[in-house]
C-alpha cells in the first residue's frame, strides 16, 4: 500500500507480488517504486499512476531481501536470500527512454543511432540487453517515440 504521509490517507494499493514483500525503494527522482518479495520478483512500479512498469527476476533465486537505487538512478543493487547481491542497470521508463528523462525523444533516438553497432554488457543504448546496438534497439526507441513527453 502506498499511503500519504501528511495526511495519513491511502493513495493507492499496489498488487502483483505473489508472496510477502520484504523491501521497497524508490527512485532518486521519486517516480519509480522498486519493491521485492519472497516470490523471488523484483516489480518496478510507475509511482503517479499505479502500474506496474516492469518485473525484473534475474539472479533472484530464494527472494528478494533488499533493494537500493544508485544516488543517480540509473542502477539498483539487490540482496536475495540465498546471500546473493547483484547491481543492475535501471529499467527504462518509459521503455526507449535511455537519458531517463520520462520521454522517448531525439536524444533517445540519437544514442541509438551513434552507438548502433556497439557491443558489451550495460550499454545504456541496448534496451534489450542482449549485448549488442542494434534494429531491435532501434525499433523499441521508434515504436516508443513520444512517449512520456
Amino acid at each position: 500500500r502506498l499511503w500519504r504521509v501528511a495526511d495519513r490517507t491511502l493513495v493507492r494499493t499496489l498488487s502483483g507480488h505473489t508472496a510477502a514483500v520484504n523491501t521497497v525503494a524508490f527512485s532518486p527522482d521519486g517516480r519509480l517504486l522498486a519493491s521485492g518479495s519472497y516470490d523471488s520478483t523484483i516489480r518496478f512500479w510507475d509511482v503517479a499512476t499505479g502500474n506496474l512498469v516492469r518485473m525484473y527476476n534475474q539472479e533472484t533465486h530464494g527472494g528478494v531481501l533488499s533493494i537500493r537505487f544508485s544516488p543517480d538512478g540509473r542502477f539498483f543493487a539487490y540482496a536475495c536470500f540465498d546471500f546473493r547481491v547483484a547491481v543492475a542497470r535501471r529499467p527504462t521508463f518509459p521503455e526507449g527512454d535511455i537519458d531517463f528523462n520520462g520521454c522517448v525523444d531525439d536524444a533517445d533516438l540519437l544514442a541509438v543511432l551513434f552507438g548502433f553497432g556497439s557491443t558489451g554488457s550495460g550499454l545504456a543504448e541496448d534496451i534489450n540487453h542482449d549485448q549488442v546496438v542494434d534494429d531491435s534497439d532501434l525499433l523499441t526507441v521508434l515504436f516508443n517515440f513520444g512517449r512520456g513527453c
